[in-house]
């Protein structure tokens, strides 16, 4: 059971963190959050009420009522019931102006999902090695010449 006064947050929190993406790594949070034991209901409060708590900005964020800043997706499927619902998403309203699934879809460009063990190594003399040996090699530190 969750203490009374400690008040969880979804980061959503991609900074150099690879593999994951503002907003869409929102959804892993969540069910993350659930699986760590959140009720889905908790969990949807840490990334909207508990931040809003946070930012001392409750009077204008973080619940839907008359008056506060509409900012909010409409999904499918209820989250309550199933936190993976949160990826059911019909509609957008931003800024107070209705964004119909179709209208998103237009407006996000989306690319392919490459996995790194399909991708081969064409410098190692014209094998078919796999390049593991690539991602081991770009997660060496930088040093910066300055």
């Amino acid at each position: 059971m969750m203490p009374a006064c400690l008040c969880l947050q979804a980061p959503d929190s991609s900074y150099e963190m690879t593999n994951f993406i503002y907003g869409i790594s929102l959804h892993d949070e969540l069910e993350w959050l659930v699986k760590s034991g959140l009720t889905p209901l908790q969990a949807l409060q840490s990334a909207t009420l508990n931040p809003a708590r946070y930012l001392e900005r409750e009077q204008e964020l973080g619940t839907v009522e008359k008056g506060k800043l509409a900012d909010l997706v409409i999904l499918d499927k209820n989250p309550l019931e199933d936190i993976r619902n949160t990826t059911s998403i019909s509609a957008v309203i931003l800024d107070g102006k209705l964004m119909e699934k179709q209208t998103l879809d237009r407006a996000v460009q989306t690319y392919p999902v490459i996995k790194v063990a399909d991708m081969k190594d064409e410098t190692l003399s014209g094998s078919s090695a796999k390049t593991s040996s690539i991602i081991m090699n770009a997660a060496k530190p930088f040093s910066s010449p300055i």
